[in-house]
């Protein structure tokens, strides 16, 4: 069945006459579009083929992916006579690390500009008294070129506004900071 233009569709009809089939010995089907969806098609069909005798399946341009291999494997469990010949590893993104809290990442950037984040709270409470508004805060962090998205500006000034109320006392703010740091830092 080598360089038959099976695609995945024909790896379906074609898994399901593999079931019950107690006779083939050897499947080639190399140079076929179906790729490693096509191939778990099948290993999906041999898995329900506990009497099947075949010996050889011969994938050789297939590129296995990760499911590819887990079903894989489990035929061979099952059908110890079984070679299977594939194409090369098909490359997959390794998983993503998880994004630094926003926290962390003004951190970082106040970091390389000498700027202590407590230095920062001072900068915007003009008045002197320790409370700041969260919208003063958002535009200011907003206007500062900082490595943060808008959303990442919007759930850091409300991880700081614990009440609500729009404002953000230094005490909750001093509070906040080693919350999302300890937190941060955990991950």
């Amino acid at each position: 069945m080598k360089s038959n233009h099976i695609h995945v569709a024909g790896t379906v009809a074609l898994g399901k006459g593999l079931e019950p089939n107690d006779t083939l010995q050897h499947l080639d089907l190399g140079c076929n579009p179906f790729e490693a969806v096509g191939a778990m098609n099948i290993f999906i069909s041999l898995k329900k083929a506990s009497n099947s005798a075949l010996q050889v399946l011969d994938l050789k341009d297939v590129r296995v992916s990760v499911e590819m291999k887990k079903q894989m494997m489990e035929v061979k469990s099952s059908l110890s006579q079984l070679t299977v010949t594939h194409g090369d590893w098909a490359w997959e993104a390794a998983p993503s690390k998880p994004k630094p809290a926003p926290i962390v990442k003004l951190q970082t950037f106040l970091n390389t500009k000498g700027v202590k984040l407590v230095d920062l709270f001072k900068k915007f409470d003009v008045e002197n008294n320790g409370i700041v508004e969260t919208k003063e805060i958002h535009k200011t962090l907003k206007n500062m070129s900082l490595p943060l998205t808008n959303r990442e500006i919007s759930e850091l000034v409300k991880s700081m506004d614990n009440t609500l109320a729009g404002t953000i006392e230094y005490q909750t703010y001093l509070d906040s900071l080693q919350t999302d740091t300890s937190h941060a830092t955990d991950t």
